[in-house]
């Protein structure tokens, strides 16, 4: 056997071990995406979380279908879709589909991490489940539009297997879709929009946010901008082979270049598909938020932890309870009796106090004074302009003009990305 074949070989079976182990790993890693998004409290009716749900399920069956194309030729021993039609044009069809979806979602979240951190009050309107849900189902339908041509110019030619018979069609996803659609533009709107909310997250100390709210807007910057810097880590080499490969054709006549280009392509489709089995972890990272009691604003020195899923200071919370009865974050009843210590924030908050300048050691055990935070039935104001339960104040509803201006633009880039294959098809 001579290099050539070595390094065929070699690339057939890296691209089919890599699969298989990409698919085992990733599969676990996006259930566990969607159990945690699902089940916890802090995610439920969030838009951002919405989004990384539908991701996971979209990278779930991504990762089935590559799967399944990969182990059907290493078990029958010949490849189905040089011989079942059907096949032939589905398992060019659902991945291309799964991509642009999975592609979308990362988009979509890292534009509403944008939208909920904006200092704007009209921007953060924007963002809502309701937009959430609509954009989802309007790229379901686009996409799915869009893999039609598939369907249709994807034939079986006896000396060639699977192909495009389109030439216009080849232009098309050989110019625009691998190099922009699938490459250049979403590379660059994610990244884009995740910086922008990394800077927006940076400044919610200096506005009036609840410690809750602020917590979760961190939390799902952080989870949204590591995904993106997966995604751009792991695209970017595929867009740049792409391009590489439509400026240098190497002939299948030449066996040693057309070798080494196999297997260049086996890794660069490793890698674009490890872009699907990525999990967003949520990172317990604790911040100075983190360590102080959303009634007092102090930071903890008795630390439990009550039954809504918070952590309160424990004079604080037990007289809060004895006065109103609930939670006052979530307004559910509560019970003395179901406080719990938490030593990890007691450690930690300890170490806070520890690090600032004003400490005293013999201050450290001194029990809290009294409450001035605690609502009365009166309609007394509190001085202090950060309350428990504070919430963003409702601010009038974006401006039509504002609003037409998002539809239009997201109206043009459907219309690009329908109105394209059909004009390369005609041309």
């Amino acid at each position: 056997m001579s290099t050539a074949d070595e390094i065929l070989v070699l690339a057939e079976k890296f691209s089919l071990y890599f699969t298989i182990v990409i698919f085992v790993t990733g599969t676990i890693g996006n259930l566990l995406n969607f159990g945690v998004l699902t089940t916890s409290k802090r995610f439920r009716s969030n838009q951002c979380a919405f989004y990384l749900i539908i991701e996971s399920i979209v990278d779930t069956c991504q990762l089935s279908i590559i799967f399944i194309i990969y182990i059907l030729p290493f078990i029958y021993g010949f490849s189905p879709g040089n011989i079942f039609i059907v096949w032939c044009k589905l398992k060019n069809i659902l991945p291309q589909v799964f991509r642009l979806l999975s592609t979308s979602m990362v988009c979509f979240a890292a534009f509403d991490q944008f939208l909920c951190t904006n200092p704007q009050c009209s921007m953060r309107r924007i963002s809502s489940i309701q937009l959430a849900r609509r954009l989802t189902l309007t790229a379901i339908c686009i996409w799915t539009i869009h893999g039609i041509p598939y369907a249709i110019f994807y034939q079986i030619i006896p000396s060639n297997g699977c192909i495009i018979t389109n030439t216009n069609l080849i232009h098309y996803y050989s110019y625009f879709y691998y190099p922009i659609l699938h490459g250049l533009f979403p590379i660059l709107t994610s990244c884009l929009f995740s910086l922008l909310a990394y800077r927006n997250v940076r400044h919610l100390v200096r506005r009036q946010v609840a410690v809750v709210r602020r917590r979760l807007d961190r939390q799902l910057t952080a989870m949204v901008f590591l995904r993106v810097i997966f995604f751009v880590l792991l695209l970017t080499p595929y867009t740049i082979y792409r391009i590489y490969s439509l400026n240098v054709l190497v002939s299948i006549t030449d066996l040693g270049p057309y070798a080494v280009d196999q297997l260049i392509y086996s890794i660069m489709a490793s890698l674009i598909n490890l872009n699907y089995s990525t999990e967003t972890k949520d990172e317990q990272n604790f911040s100075d938020d983190d360590l102080i009691c959303p009634i007092t604003q102090e930071i903890f020195r008795d630390p439990v932890r009550a039954a809504d899923g918070f952590v309160y200071e424990r004079d604080a919370i037990s007289r809060w309870i004895l006065q109103k009865g609930t939670s006052p974050l979530t307004r559910k009843p509560l019970r003395i009796d179901e406080l719990r210590p938490d030593e990890k924030i007691r450690h930690l908050a300890r170490r806070r106090r520890r690090s600032t300048v004003s400490y005293d050691a013999r201050n450290d055990t001194v029990s809290l004074p009294p409450l001035r935070l605690v609502p009365r039935a009166t309609n007394q104001i509190s001085p202090i302009p950060v309350r428990p339960c504070q919430t963003v104040p409702r601010v009038p509803r974006v401006e039509c003009s504002k609003k037409r201006m998002v539809k239009l633009l997201f109206l043009l880039f459907s219309i690009c990305t329908i109105v394209g294959p059909i004009v390369g098809m005609v041309l």
